[in-house]
């Protein structure tokens, strides 16, 4: 039986509406026939074809898990493949075997433990950092303090989520790292706000560190990103052609600048600044 019919004119718009996707043919019927409208509808939905869909063709993003724990690992790896939108091409439970899949395959977003057996996750950052430019990174961990995330974020983490997150966040916070943005879990960025306005001067306006950020040299700006993004001082100085002791003057510098202590700290704050480069565009 015909899936829509009209028998009269008061029914002409039930029958386009129980049958969309022959929405043109019965508009052709309907503007060029009168009087015999129901007799016309019943004969284009028997003898039409569907329209096609309209398939937009959309890559997957690439993903590749590393962690050491097997329940939470099947976990990850169940809810990355249950995504369309998401294929994962790998995972591993060590560093090494992580780091040579690396450097022969490029994925899109890496979702990495800082917690392994044979190092660190964040060597496996720092890594992935130099290696793949446009990989976005992503840190699933226990550990929420601020020294943990913070090294993440200046070994080249973009985003950095609590490993009870739900499953649907999880998938959210791929998105939205491969869209440019750099999801954290609410209790992380809570801790990470408590820490923003517990420093001195909380509260109040910064021009100090406005006119710091103005002061630093090129040099220094061009050491402050290369140091954001996991290499050691001696790779930096490789880099730019200077001593190893050239490269420590600058970062004395810019600390004395930024009025910081650390690494992680200047990089901190660098990014608060808005002084770092945009991690697609970055040059090796």
């Amino acid at each position: 039986m015909p899936v829509g019919i009209a028998l009269s004119e008061d029914f002409w718009e039930i029958a386009e509406l129980a049958t969309p996707q022959y929405g043109s043919q019965l508009s052709v019927a309907r503007s060029h026939v009168h009087g015999m409208r129901g007799w016309l509808i019943v004969v284009m939905v028997r003898n039409a074809s569907p329209k096609e869909p309209s398939v937009v063709s959309v890559q997957p993003i690439r993903v590749v898990l590393v962690e050491d724990d097997e329940r939470m690992r099947s976990q990850l790896a169940a809810v990355v493949s249950a995504d369309p939108r998401l294929i994962l091409m790998a995972m591993f439970d060590r560093m090494r075997p992580a780091l040579a899949w690396l450097a022969e395959h490029t994925p899109d977003v890496l979702l990495v433990d800082l917690g392994l057996p044979d190092g660190s996750g964040l060597d496996l950052i720092r890594a992935c950092a130099r290696l793949h430019d446009h990989c976005e990174i992503m840190v699933v961990s226990m550990f929420a303090d601020e020294v943990n995330v913070l090294a993440s974020i200046e070994a080249g983490a973009l985003g950095y989520v609590h490993k009870d997150a739900a499953d649907t966040d999880i998938v959210e916070a791929i998105l939205s790292i491969r869209s440019g943005g750099s999801p954290m879990s609410p209790s992380i960025a809570r801790r990470m706000l408590k820490r923003v306005r517990s420093a001195p001067g909380a509260g109040q306006t910064r021009p100090a560190a406005s006119s710091a950020a103005a002061a630093l040299t090129p040099r220094e700006t061009e050491i402050l990103n290369l140091i954001s993004r996991g290499y050691s001082y001696q790779e930096v100085a490789d880099l730019l052609h200077i001593m190893v002791s050239s490269v420590q003057t600058h970062i004395k510098s810019m600390y004395r600048k930024l009025a910081v202590n650390s690494r992680s700290e200047a990089v901190f704050e660098a990014r608060a600044l808005g002084l770092l480069q945009d991690p697609k565009r970055r040059e090796r």
